[in-house]
């Protein structure tokens, strides 16, 4: 066993360069909330640089869907998702109906 093993201890391969374990990745996705998971799915479309207080994000409801799919194909799907979003990072999310 080396001494690498001995003190940072089998699980924590990302301090030595290693890739992380698949089953800790899982754990730390099913870990998230419907929110969060929203909101990483976001911070992918607008790009994680992007994604920062004060954003104002302009997206139409079919784009919206898209990114993060709703049962329910209303704006008013995403409610909470607006508000979490204004409340913890000061970002606006504005959906455009497909009306026209």
């Amino acid at each position: 066993m080396e001494l690498s093993q001995i003190l940072l201890g089998e699980s924590d391969n990302f301090l030595r360069g290693s890739a992380p374990d698949e089953k800790c990745v899982a754990t730390l996705q099913t870990d998230l909330t419907p929110i969060e998971k929203d909101v990483m799915s976001l911070k992918q479309y607008v790009g994680e640089i992007g994604f920062k207080s004060g954003l104002c994000i302009d997206i139409t409801l079919q784009d919206l869907l898209s990114v993060v799919p709703r049962k329910r194909r209303r704006t008013d799907a995403y409610t909470a998702l607006v508000r979490y979003l204004k409340d913890e990072w000061d970002i606006t999310l504005t959906i455009k109906s497909n009306k026209k």
